[in-house]
């Protein structure tokens, strides 16, 4: 089965910047563009994977991943926080909520697939 990555940002830039990293790779990619819809999305369909973004109206992704991690089917899920709002407090916040690991805006494309396979083996098409 194909893994289910979850990429919720405000930003549909960044969302299809991701999508065509990963297109390289199997799995699906499913997006959000709020921490409100990322929560359904998730809820709907159960991700293997979160890659979120802080600064978001509505629900930002510290809210989103503090609900996730309340939710026993996400308490585990991995989160990488793909964010430009990379404050000592925001960073201290996430990796106490478990985050799997904290990309800065900018950032390089191979810096973005090492992370994501350090915590989802993708398999090339």
């Amino acid at each position: 089965m194909k893994p289910k990555i979850l990429t919720v940002d405000d930003s549909q830039t960044i969302r299809s910047i991701i999508k065509k990293m990963l297109s390289g790779y199997q799995g699906d990619v499913i997006e959000a563009a709020d921490g409100i819809e990322g929560l359904a999305r998730a809820r709907e369909e159960e991700p293997d994977l979160v890659i979120l973004d802080i600064d978001m109206p509505g629900m930002n992704g510290l809210e989103l991943l503090m609900n996730l991690r309340n939710d026993d089917r996400f308490m585990h899920t991995p989160v990488i926080m793909l964010t430009s709002k990379s404050k000592p407090e925001n960073i201290r916040i996430a990796k106490e909520l478990g985050i799997a690991a904290f990309i800065a805006k900018p950032f390089k494309r191979e810096l973005f697939l090492d992370r994501v396979q350090k915590v989802l083996s993708l398999h090339p098409l």
